[in-house]
């Protein structure tokens, strides 16, 4: 009978030194003493009851199912735990960190959204540009990628050997990938770029191991412009169903804040003024803090654009393919990151790196757009 389990672990919710207890006391049941169907009550017990703290229980059983998966709890338990770790991600009510740990946990549980590569449509005309939301136009309609380009997105470039295959990579980019950029005459802070990530770390993004950072559902980071024209390229060999005339690819400048902020020039994508419920970035006014790293792509339904994109303000920077400058030395970056301020992420802010730049917090999104030389 597992209710006296229940009710003594469910009292306990929340308290730091009961949570090893609880992760234990789950994966000795399920494990050491092989009754997974015990195990599966008492985490089925948790997102059902959700004692303790608001979304602390659910995010508690998803620890408790990762330790112990597979075979520590039916299938079915993990598919309760897993519907009640997305409520937790999505909901506006819970804390930031608890949200964020809901979605690593369901990255690495195996959990996807089921929209991850659908594209949304953006309609031709005016919108409203820049801080004083001056009229411009594209006169074309052209469809944004619904979420930035994630980890488990990009690990299919690399298993299809993308970075050894020369046709993705522009003469530039497959110069920087084969150790040639370097004997170019650069500037010094083009030269420390290239110098911290030597070529034998030119095969993957430089955060490719890094536990949470490459976490399947956020946001690939540690890729440089050359990279993200590459998976461009290398993506557009792979979907047929692009429309004549039109290419994947980077999106342009103007392009990405017209799908960010809408036709009506909204400060931020889901309206005039932040919303820390709404995106993942360093929260200046409140706590002076922020996450500690990206966060799931499907996090802030908060956040969502007039035309359906996610995640287009904070969480990860995002390249463009727009030049910032004539010399052609910096390209645009937009949106904001999880250790910028709200300030950055703010639809109308423009932001800059050199190509060969790879944060911790610097992605990217793609586009079936017009094709542009």
């Amino acid at each position: 009978d597992s209710t006296p389990i229940i009710e003594t672990l469910s009292r306990h919710v929340g308290e730091q030194a009961w949570r090893e207890v609880t992760l234990l006391t789950i994966g000795y049941l399920g494990i050491r003493q092989q009754l997974p169907k015990i195990a599966g009550e008492v985490v089925e017990a948790l997102v059902n009851t959700k004692p303790g703290p608001q979304g602390e229980a659910v995010v508690l059983a998803g620890d408790a199912v990762l330790d112990t998966w597979p075979g520590g709890v039916p299938l079915q338990s993990k598919d309760r735990v897993t519907d009640a770790l997305v409520e937790t991600m999505q909901d506006a009510s819970i804390r930031p960190e608890l949200r964020r740990h809901a979605g690593l946990l369901l990255g690495r549980l195996g959990w996807r959204p089921g929209d991850l590569d659908r594209f949304v449509e953006v309609p031709a005309g005016e919108y409203q540009a820049g801080v004083r939301k001056e009229a411009r136009e594209i006169p074309y309609m052209y469809f944004v990628a619904r979420y930035p380009v994630t980890n488990i997105q990009y690990a299919r470039f690399v298993k299809e050997d993308g970075y050894q295959t020369r046709e993705y990579w522009s003469d530039a980019g497959w110069e920087w990938r084969t150790g040639k950029y370097d004997s170019r005459t650069l500037q010094d802070v083009e030269r420390d770029w290239l110098e911290h990530r030597p070529l034998p770390k030119r095969n993957v993004p430089y955060y490719w191991h890094n536990i949470e950072l490459s976490n399947p559902i956020v946001p690939v980071v540690g890729v440089c412009w050359f990279e993200a024209e590459a998976y461009c390229k290398w993506l557009s060999k792979k979907i047929v169903a692009v429309p004549e005339g039109h290419e994947i690819r980077l999106p342009r400048d103007d392009e990405w804040e017209r799908a960010a902020r809408g036709a009506d020039g909204r400060e931020y994508p889901w309206g005039e003024g932040f919303d820390k419920s709404a995106a993942n970035t360093w929260d200046s006014e409140s706590t002076g803090s922020g996450l500690g790293g990206t966060t799931a792509v499907c996090t802030f339904p908060q956040g969502i654009s007039p035309d359906g994109a996610w995640d287009m303000s904070g969480n990860a920077w995002e390249w463009t393919r727009t030049w910032y400058d004539d010399d052609r030395k910096y390209r645009i970056v937009r949106g904001g990151s999880w250790i910028g301020y709200q300030w950055f992420a703010r639809a109308s802010f423009c932001n800059w790196s050199i190509p060969l730049m790879f944060n911790d917090d610097l992605g990217f999104r793609i586009v079936i757009a017009p094709k542009e030389t």
